[in-house]
């Protein structure tokens, strides 16, 4: 069994707690360590002080968007991958060279997971 230095770090960040808890428990289930944060300003910071290794996003956050909180945090380490979860009527267009994936908040967890693994499996490899 991993410790939780080597497990994958991963952000989440939702202004609604139920889906942000279910988020968590969901990945923490599937062997992640996971922080969480309710606002931009909470993502941001949280972002800059830990080692982050991806990010499941909210689009809609509020005081802003999942794309420019997305563009800060590519602006501090551009390798770490971001998966942004859009609502129905959500038109991230702006977003698109700042978001490695996008998907549906409605998407089964099973593909949620699919897409995390890829991305950290993406990550890896060009380090690698």
């Amino acid at each position: 069994m991993e410790t939780r230095n080597q497990r994958k770090t991963v952000l989440c960040v939702d202004h609604q707690p139920l889906p942000l808890l279910i988020r968590k428990i969901l990945l923490e289930h599937a062997g992640y360590a996971v922080l969480t944060a309710e606002s931009a300003h909470e993502s941001l910071q949280l972002f800059a002080s830990e080692m982050i290794d991806a990010v499941v996003l909210h689009y809609f956050l509020g005081e802003i968007d999942g794309g420019g909180v997305s563009a800060q945090m590519k602006h501090l380490r551009p390798d770490t991958p971001v998966i942004v979860l859009l609502s129905s009527g959500d038109e991230p267009v702006a977003a698109l060279p700042v978001v490695d994936v996008f998907m549906s908040k409605l998407d089964s967890p099973n593909i949620l997971l699919a897409k995390l693994a890829e991305v950290l499996h993406s990550k890896h490899a060009s380090v690698a």
